[in-house]
């Protein structure tokens, strides 16, 4: 009877004892909502007084438990602000160095294009005031707005840089026919000078100058123009993954994963990593399918490097413009008898002055262009090798997120984690990269392709194009 009695003693103890266990262990849930209230304060989300001293019932919460929770529905809004907040925070943080790298060399690269544009119009102008004086005066408008062509061009205006050389050489060989060929004759009528113009195609007086020069500076300017473009448009493509526009049901994912354990009163908890995993591939669809465009769109910058290096690489092209230019016109001075009398078979004869009128002068010689004070091509190189290590990038961006051991717990490391419903493991496979495979996600449903990071692609795709033509005439 009396191993009965202790018998019965130790089951009841044994229950009584579990039982407290239990409660014991659902009060401990949400025992307090002391360190929620810190968090909440830190984070500046909003008055201390939001946050219940205690837990309360949760039946007004739209994401977070609906049970016992240190959470309102004023405070599940403002943690809906902030997970949004934090995520773009987190992918423009993880993706600054490469931001900085391009926007820099967008602005340094064409800020140098148009620095060699503007060095070959200056020598050019010192070239004519010192050696073709007589009509650099009149020259200074057809020489600035040549170059100012040349500019246009690599900006991506819609000109065509043969027509540009063409019209200059025309318009040059009426103020080479007239001021130096012809010193003695007065100003030439309209007619007489469109005339005059016309023919330079057609009796050449500049030889095959003009032709070469279109050629060389068709192909550098080309390559610079495309790369110019090229990155600007790099700078387009990070700024737009810097600014998604997210999805309902992603910021619903985004708020469980970071602050639903805060209602639980563990603000201190961290996400296990392959949660953080499923959230971000999920939220990041679009942009992830951006990488294998972007890894086309550095070898589109390898490729034009190649192709500016050398005898067509602007820097050379744009030193030595100004000496092709006086040598054209001395090829035609060499020809000037023949010409002359081209132009007054074509033209007729133009009245002529009764005085001796001053030779022209070619004292001083010409002033080669100075040698650019630093290597654009070395430059590059360098920013180009930069950029290929970003190879990759966007199909890692998830992954290198959930790296960061401030924001989750790192994947294989999830024994102790918040895994969207309570602190353990998280046992939920992960999903690949890419929109195609969310169907798949856990964690959000992403039904919908981002029209914006669709319309990125395809100028991705687009400039790739654009590079296979860049060495060819417009």
């Amino acid at each position: 009877m009396a191993r009965v009695g202790l018998l019965v003693a130790v089951l009841v103890a044994s229950f009584v004892g579990g039982t407290l266990s239990q409660v014991q262990d659902d009060a401990a849930l949400v025992p307090t909502c002391r360190e929620v209230q810190q968090a909440w304060v830190y984070k500046s989300l909003g008055p201390k007084d939001l946050v219940p001293t205690a837990p309360r019932i949760g039946h007004d919460l739209a994401v977070c438990s609906k049970g016992k929770t240190c959470c309102t529905k004023r405070m599940e809004d403002k943690y809906l602000q902030a997970s949004k907040k934090d995520f773009q925070d987190v992918v423009q943080s993880t993706s600054a160095y490469l931001k900085y790298l391009v926007s820099q060399n967008a602005a340094r690269f064409q800020e140098q294009f148009h620095g060699l544009i503007q060095k070959s119009e200056n020598e050019t102008h010192h070239l004519f005031r010192n050696v073709y004086k007589n009509m650099a005066i009149e020259a200074n408008s057809l020489i600035e707005g040549f170059h100012r062509k040349l500019s246009f061009y690599v900006n991506g205006a819609e000109l065509s840089v043969t027509d540009s050389v063409k019209d200059f050489f025309d318009t040059l060989f009426p103020l080479v026919y007239r001021r130096l060929l012809n010193p003695k004759m007065t100003d030439m009528s309209a007619d007489y000078t469109n005339c005059v113009m016309d023919l330079q195609r057609e009796v050449l007086p500049f030889g095959e100058l003009p032709t070469r020069i279109s050629t060389q500076l068709q192909r550098s300017l080309s390559a610079a123009r495309v790369f110019v473009q090229a990155l600007n448009l790099g700078v387009e493509v990070v700024n737009t993954t810097n600014h998604l526009v997210l999805t309902r049901d992603c910021t619903k994912a985004l708020l469980k994963f970071k602050y639903c354990s805060h209602c639980q009163g563990k603000p201190l908890i961290k996400p296990c990593g392959n949660y953080c995993m499923n959230v971000m591939r999920g939220c990041l669809a679009s942009v992830t399918d951006i990488n294998p465009h972007w890894n086309s769109y550095i070898d589109v910058m390898q490729s034009l490097t190649k192709g500016m290096k050398g005898m067509y690489s602007v820097e050379t092209i744009m030193a030595t413009l100004p000496d092709k230019v006086s040598e054209s016109i001395m090829i035609a001075m060499q020809n000037g008898p023949s010409l002359t009398a081209k132009v007054q078979k074509a033209c007729r004869r133009p009245r002529q002055r009764n005085r001796r009128a001053s030779q022209p002068l070619l004292t001083g010689g010409v002033r080669r262009a100075d040698k650019p004070p630093a290597n654009l091509y070395e430059h590059i190189q360098t920013f180009v090798r930069h950029l290929a290590m970003s190879k990759g990038f966007y199909s890692n961006l998830a992954e290198t997120i959930c790296n960061d051991d401030s924001l989750a717990v790192r994947p294989g490391e999830e024994e102790t984690c918040w895994n969207g419903l309570s602190y353990g493991r998280y046992t939920i496979p992960v999903v690949d990269n890419g929109f195609q495979a969310q169907r798949f996600n856990p964690e959000l449903r992403v039904d919908k392709e981002d029209a914006t990071i669709v319309n990125i692609i395809d100028k991705l795709k687009h400039i790739k194009e654009e590079s296979l033509f860049s060495d060819k005439p417009s």
